[in-house]
């Protein structure tokens, strides 16, 4: 497994795209997104949650 990035925008208007080019430029080979999550409301979106979950895996 290489990289792992996370992407999350609220449902106001941006898109995932240019943070999804920039993590792909980096690096990252595998990108989990959480659209109309916001960093507001909670810490968490199912996306997250996923990542988290992988990156434990991988690290155990």
């Amino acid at each position: 497994m290489g990289t792992i990035g996370y992407v999350r925008v609220s449902t106001a208007g941006p898109s995932a795209e240019l943070q999804t080019r920039a993590l792909r430029e980096a690096g990252c080979d595998r990108i989990f997104t959480d659209h109309g999550v916001s960093g507001t409301r909670g810490p968490v979106g199912p996306s997250s949650t996923r990542c988290w979950t992988t990156c434990v895996k991988v690290t155990s």
